[in-house]
């Protein structure tokens, strides 16, 4: 390694199983003491493995670092790293939380770990350079006490763990004022479980004006609680100033059918949030849903609706209703994109529509039109009067339109124009286009659009 040390940008170092029995756990701690000897090091990142129990104990405050030691196995008295270090990234096992080597980083990735969350405000407070920061499956400890609460010992098992929850909150909300990200953080990504328990994740990852949010959720979406909605209402808050208006969102839905035994149907959901209508800028906030079921067990009834994504509430989740004013707030959107390879009743996406009452521009795939179309014919007073319809090729091969969503179309224009509202702009694919054509002739049918 030291005979390329000046051409040394990126290092990753990984305490494979047997390595780790052979070495007793020191593998990664016996070759870091000639990192002081790149000086041109850029990158490092370290997946270093420990016994499951072990990295259970660390979910107990019993924490586990990555301490460097001489070749002989001996402790390593100020063990230096490289200053052009930029990016590290850490599996399982951090470096002791006061050590410098966090402070002058540019990107930081954390995974499969824990740290207290007094420790993370440490960090935050000392890191003036960090840009992308990513959390991916990292538990976040913190005590919390319910003091003498009046009555405490007479609280059922049920009260008393309502009572709990209730403390969490209100010291996690007190907490994260105090948990301010460094200025100059442009991303935030987390990977995190979808979980009935208490997230201190999500509310710690507060609005922001310069970060970027992405957090992706592992599991059923029916065991979540409240918790996703109220971190999408305090993004999008029903009273907004006009630094928090949120312009245009995406709504995207994949499923991947199984063909094994267990029969279970893979499910991605994406939903996009901008203050902006750029759609090349980085979005303010994305939330993404993965997990698993047997949609074909009950013909997809058990299927979450597209209002359930976009609000962050669950059906089966058993929690308490919402009032109106803990909902995010969609008033000021007027950009929206949705994409799904689901069939949803026109209901669902009347629902769904419903949500945005200042809506000017629906994109929409061109496999989604006979859905879409049938949604906004029924449902012409209640969801809101588009002026512009954008539609895209489809993603799935060889698609083609038939003729009668090609005349669901064409009626849907007729009927905007008749009632005094015709669309402003109209964009498919030329596909799409010639086959309009070829049914109401040159030009005939951008007629009912508004001149």
């Amino acid at each position: 390694m030291l005979h390329h040390s000046n051409r040394l940008h990126t290092l990753y170092l990984n305490d494979l199983y047997s390595e780790e029995i052979y070495a007793k756990g020191n593998v990664v701690e016996r070759l870091l003491w000639p990192i002081c000897k790149l000086p041109s090091l850029k990158s490092l990142s370290i997946d270093h493995y420990i016994s499951t129990e072990k990295f259970i104990a660390t979910a107990h405050h019993n924490w586990e670092f990555i301490e460097p030691l001489r070749p002989d196995g001996q402790p390593l008295e100020e063990w230096r790293f490289p200053p052009s270090l930029e990016k590290l990234e850490l599996v399982i096992t951090p470096f002791p939380w006061k050590c410098p080597i966090y402070d002058n980083l540019v990107d930081l990735s954390f995974i499969s770990m824990h740290i207290d969350l007094a420790d993370m405000i440490d960090l935050f407070s000392r890191m003036n350079r960090l840009e992308h920061l990513f959390f991916d499956r990292v538990g976040i400890t913190y005590d919390v006490d319910v003091g003498e609460h009046p009555g405490l010992f007479e609280l059922s098992d049920e009260e008393y763990e309502r009572l709990l929850e209730r403390v969490r909150r209100d010291f996690l909300e007190e907490q994260a004022r105090s948990c301010l990200l460094p200025a100059t953080v442009k991303t935030w990504s987390a990977v995190t479980h979808a979980t009935a328990e208490f997230n201190p994740l999500l509310k710690l990852m507060g609005p922001s004006a310069s970060t970027s949010l992405t957090v992706k959720l592992l599991g059923q979406p029916s065991i979540l609680r409240n918790e996703v909605a109220s971190f999408l209402s305090a993004h999008f808050p029903r009273l907004a100033g006009s630094h928090d208006m949120v312009l245009s969102a995406e709504f995207n839905m994949g499923i991947k059918r199984s063909s094994g035994d267990e029969n279970k149907d893979t499910i991605r959901v994406r939903t996009v949030f901008s203050r902006t209508l750029d759609r090349d800028v980085t979005p303010d906030l994305v939330l993404e849903y993965a997990y698993t079921t047997k949609l074909n067990s009950d013909k997809g009834k058990a299927q979450q609706l597209p209002a359930n994504y976009l609000l962050g509430i669950f059906k089966e989740s058993g929690a308490e209703l919402l009032s109106l004013e803990a909902l995010p707030c969609f008033d000021t959107i007027v950009d929206l994109s949705l994409d799904c390879n689901f069939s949803y009743s026109r209901e669902a996406w009347a629902d769904a529509l419903g949500l945005f009452p200042a809506l000017v521009t629906l994109r929409i795939p061109e496999n989604m039109l006979p859905d879409i179309m049938s949604t906004l014919a029924w449902y012409q007073s209640t969801i809101p009067e588009i002026h512009a319809l954008h539609v895209r090729s489809s993603q799935q091969y060889g698609f083609k339109s038939s003729r009668s969503t090609v005349d669901m179309l064409i009626d849907w224009l007729i009927s905007r124009k008749a009632g005094g509202s015709p669309l402003k702009d109209v964009r498919m694919p030329s596909a799409l286009d010639a086959e309009m054509t070829a049914c109401y002739g040159e030009g005939e049918w951008r007629s009912f659009l508004e001149k």
